[in-house]
């Protein structure tokens, strides 16, 4: 691994690695199908009835196939690409319009080397962003970085969406977390954003609690997250970040194997609402919140 800014400062950037490694070692492993719970609600799979629209449920280039026979993981059997939704129809003006959401198994796939990319830290534009990064960090503060145990913590996590009541690695916002003992990575649509890690605690089996503080615009930013873990054995996790608050639902970068990808192919901007579940996480949180008020 090619050293960055200093060797304290290039932890996080190492951690990354830790993506590629596990997306060579993948193996078979329980599948991404949402058991029936709570935080999940149901909503329509887009507008079968806008001209040129339909939500599918066969495998790109095959016959039409119930979407019920082939969902992820080891229930995919033979069929690699699985058509959730297909939107294609040319506008007034003659511009062609495309929405599409497919779910994508093949790991030696572009879409899924393209998602595992951006964890990479050997590309152009993360090395360059992330050293300015580095930079900002230095400049914001003169202080040594404080080197905490992560307690079990894995450094890497990899965002997950829900469709059709199945975990897919969010192709439409592929941005990951990167936790080291001494850095955060939040990977935006920007590139990434690091900040200093400046305390670690581990209240639960089942829980972690940390601060960072980022610099931003001359300021420092400093934010308390807690990392709920509401799927050991797929280790799924809800990251919440005080505040507003903000969620993002993330799966250890060790499961690259038990969830296939959900990708998409735009000619517009999409929220997602064509395939995407709304999550609950209030539903999904609420166990914590019991056994915190025990």
């Amino acid at each position: 691994m090619k050293r960055l800014v200093g060797a304290p400062f290039s932890a996080a950037a190492a951690l990354f690695a830790v993506l590629l490694v596990t997306a060579a070692a993948f193996s078979a492993t329980p599948s991404g199908e949402v058991p029936a719970a709570a935080g999940r609600t149901t909503e329509p799979f887009g507008n079968p009835s806008k001209p040129g629209c339909r939500a599918a449920g066969f495998s790109a280039g095959a016959s039409a196939v119930p979407a019920a026979e082939r969902t992820t993981g080891e229930a995919a059997g033979e069929r690699d690409t699985l058509l959730l939704y297909d939107c294609e129809r040319v506008e007034p003006d003659g511009f062609r319009t495309v929405v599409k959401a497919y779910a994508v198994r093949d790991r030696e796939s572009a879409e899924f080397r393209r998602f595992l990319k951006i964890a990479d830290p050997q590309s152009a534009v993360n090395r360059s962003d992330f050293e300015a990064n580095l930079q900002l960090l230095r400049q914001s503060s003169s202080a040594k970085l404080r080197h905490h145990d992560l307690q079990g913590c894995p450094p890497l996590w990899l965002p997950l969406c829900r469709a059709r009541g199945t975990y897919y690695f969010d192709g439409l916002h592929p941005y990951p977390v990167c936790i080291a003992d001494s850095l955060v990575v939040l990977q935006t649509q920007d590139g990434p954003w690091t900040g200093r890690l400046v305390k670690f605690e581990r209240p639960a089996a089942d829980r972690f609690r940390f601060k960072a503080c980022f610099p931003d615009r001359g300021a420092v930013w400093c934010r308390t997250f807690d990392l709920f873990v509401i799927d050991p054995a797929r280790r799924i996790a809800v990251l919440q970040e005080e505040g507003e608050p903000r969620f993002r639902l993330i799966a250890a970068a060790e499961s690259v194997g038990i969830f296939d990808l959900l990708a998409w192919e735009l000619t517009e901007l999409t929220s997602g609402r064509e395939v995407l579940e709304t999550i609950d996480f209030n539903a999904l949180l609420r166990p914590f919140k019991l056994k915190a008020n025990e």
